[in-house]
């Protein structure tokens, strides 16, 4: 039935607009890929984080993406401008969905 993968990005202080900015150009590129349902991008203040949400209709089409973004060195370069440490990933399978 799909899955949901919930990044967590801990930015830099003062580089958030900035990422964001960056960021925009993989989302909409994660977002074409075929298997990507949809991606949404927020920022949950009280852990100080960036928050990715993506709901892929498999996870060979996730797994794909991963391929993608491990080969771009775009993501290599925005992961050492502005991110600390290292996201947190969670994997949820997709139980019932309701349109």
């Amino acid at each position: 039935m799909g899955m949901i993968v919930k990044t967590s990005y801990r930015v830099r202080n003062g580089q958030t607009a900035s990422f964001l900015a960056d960021f925009s150009v993989i989302a909409t590129a994660t977002r074409a890929a075929p298997a990507c349902q949809w991606i949404y991008v927020v920022e949950d203040e009280e852990n100080e984080t960036i928050e990715v949400m993506s709901c892929w209709h498999s996870e060979a089409g996730f797994d794909d993406h991963l391929r993608w973004r491990i080969e771009t060195s775009r993501w290599r370069e925005l992961e050492t401008k502005y991110i600390e440490g290292e996201p947190d990933i969670k994997i949820m399978p997709v139980m019932f969905r309701f349109d």
